[in-house]
């Protein structure tokens, strides 16, 4: 039965344990059983979940309302499924304070973790973070074979990740990744969350290192069985192209004629790297990051065509008639940059349009081709 939204005038609360049946046992001379007991098949004893009543009063009458662990978890739940984390958070705590031996306790305080989750969304980041990592760290200590206990520790990471405590990120999913109980799929997430991470602390060569043994356990493991999801795996080739991506954008021109080459071949280099990169990551067949991966490359296109352009004009181009000049060859030989970054974003739409597949990247492809057909003034 569920719990009555209405608050009561005035409250008393009668615990019961729903075993009453047994409680019957003064009321008269007991008669022998009808059936005896076989010896090799005992009778078990059953325990149910204790229940909650309470009594309360509505308008001078007196009545009565019970609850008890799995309502209030049922409860919880609901609250969770219409956005309502603050109301489901009351339920599930309710259930820890007042049903301490409940079979759903596991359950129930992953799910007070995960609403503090949801809760952050909505306000108070910080702190409703710290309190789902708390209830994740009981769980994960006080009921180490609790069927939740891995989940709990994803969650946790994800929490920490977010808190921006990255090396605390890393030790956790490093640990995690030791786990004999863990699915491929699982694994592939960890990896690839490691080298996010040392990418966030600019340390890319140890990110890269990280996310290329991902690569190579998906692979190994793909001649085994099938990956259902290849999210994480098709996300970590994407990173490893957007560390060459930063490197070729880092690649700035200077104004001395003899350092420009070597620059543009440095330049080169690292955007064939990416766009290598980000071609491998198209054939892992995700559609989300393959659609990201064909928008990064017509963006190396158009970024090595903005960098060209704005790059410092040789010191010998001194009068405006050399500059003149200088601005038509340049152009006439950096146009097809658009061009070629044009017909890979008409593609990735094109691919995107064939598999269904709608998202941010699709809107960033579709924003970028709008801006440099305007760049062309077409």
């Amino acid at each position: 039965m569920r719990r009555s939204n209405r608050k009561p005038a005035a409250a008393a609360t009668l615990l019961a344990l729903a075993c009453l049946a047994s409680a019957a046992t003064g009321c008269g001379p007991r008669k022998p059983p009808g059936h005896p007991v076989d010896p090799d098949k005992p009778i078990d004893r059953v325990l149910m979940e204790p229940i909650v009543i309470q009594a309360y009063e509505d308008d001078g009458v007196i009545k009565f309302k019970s609850y008890d662990a799995e309502s209030l978890f049922d409860a919880g739940l609901d609250f969770l499924d219409d956005d309502k984390p603050k109301t489901a958070i009351a339920c599930f705590e309710k259930i820890l304070e007042e049903f301490p031996g409940t079979k759903f306790k596991s359950a129930t305080i992953f799910n007070a973790a995960y609403s503090y989750e949801k809760l952050a969304l909505k306000k108070d980041k910080e702190k409703n973070l710290e309190k789902a990592v708390s209830y994740y760290d009981t769980l994960i200590t006080s009921m180490p074979d609790s069927p939740h206990v891995v989940d709990a520790l994803f969650r946790k990471g994800y929490c920490l990740e977010e808190l921006g405590k990255i090396d605390e990120a890393i030790a956790l999913y490093a640990k995690l990744a030791d786990r004999t109980d863990l699915k491929s799929e699982d694994k592939i997430e960890i990896k690839t969350r490691i080298g996010m991470l040392l990418m966030d602390k600019k340390d890319f060569e140890e990110a890269e290192d990280a996310l290329r043994e991902t690569i190579a356990f998906f692979q190994d493991v793909s001649e085994d069985e099938r990956i259902e999801n290849n999210f994480y795996a098709a996300e970590a080739q994407f990173q490893i192209a957007e560390i060459y991506r930063l490197k070729f954008e880092a690649v700035s021109f200077s104004k001395e004629e003899n350092k420009i080459r070597k620059e543009l071949e440095e330049k080169l280099g690292y955007m064939v790297e990416a766009k290598d990169a980000y071609v491998e990551t198209i054939k892992i067949g995700n559609y989300h990051w393959a659609t990201a991966s064909g928008f990064r490359v017509g963006m190396l296109l158009r970024t090595l065509y903005d960098q060209m352009k704005s790059a410092p004009i040789p010191p010998k181009i001194g009068t405006e008639e050399l500059k003149e000049i200088y601005f038509e060859v340049l152009d006439e030989q950096t146009r097809p940059l658009l061009e070629s970054a044009l017909g890979v974003w008409e593609k990735t739409l094109l691919m995107a349009e064939r598999v269904g597949y709608s998202g941010e990247w699709v809107e960033k492809t579709g924003k970028a081709m709008d801006e440099t057909l305007a760049m062309m003034g077409e």
